[in-house]
């Protein structure tokens, strides 16, 4: 599974090099700010408290870089470890909920970023769904993205529809009621309005 987020081969590698050079390159910025005696455990705190305040940063900063390059928050909830161990299913979720910023009107959370192919300053609800206009507002008009990914969220409202249908005609074939349930539901199907 290298390069799918996976785990194995290059990717943990990879990982491990990545760990290592944090250590170090946290360990060597601990240093440099407390200097080689530093003066005790509250500076250690304040520092502590810098780096995971530019750390939390520098990840918001990352996650924003791979929307902007057109990866869906599942790709990049992936590559975070532990996420999916720990969250399963709503590890995208959890990672918007990590990186959203706190919107002026009444508490609207987004991650905000630049839109790679349009240059259009986005607002993303996150991974929650909804048609892509309402879920990512900042596109310019004529944002090649924003249109593919209007056209793939209306296919799949119309897939919904056409197995909406079928499932009507599967309850009621040519008015007659099929199943004991076809009452239940009623020919109009389970409540899907069509």
């Amino acid at each position: 599974m290298s390069g799918t987020g996976g785990y194995g081969g290059r990717d943990d590698e990879r990982r491990r090099d990545l760990d290592q050079a944090m250590y170090v390159g946290l360990a060597r910025t601990r240093r440099q700010m407390l200097g080689d005696h530093g003066d005790g455990l509250l500076d250690k705190v304040q520092v502590e408290r810098l780096l995971v305040t530019e750390t939390t940063k520098a990840f918001a900063r990352a996650v924003a870089e791979a929307r902007a390059a057109d990866f869906t928050w599942e790709q990049i909830a992936q590559r975070v470890p532990g996420l999916v161990r720990t969250f399963g299913p709503q590890a995208a979720e959890r990672l918007f909920e990590m990186v959203a910023v706190v919107g002026s009107r009444l508490g609207e959370r987004y991650a905000p970023w630049r839109c790679g192919e349009c240059d259009g300053l986005v607002r993303d609800y996150g991974p929650y769904g909804g048609h892509p206009v309402d879920a990512e507002p900042g596109h310019r008009g004529d944002c090649g993205r924003q249109a593919r990914a209007v056209r793939a969220y209306e296919a799949g409202l119309e897939a919904d529809g056409q197995r909406a249908i079928d499932i009507r005609q599967t309850v009621t074939h040519h008015g007659s009621k099929s199943a004991p349930w076809a009452e239940v539901i009623g020919p109009e199907g389970p409540g899907l309005g069509l």
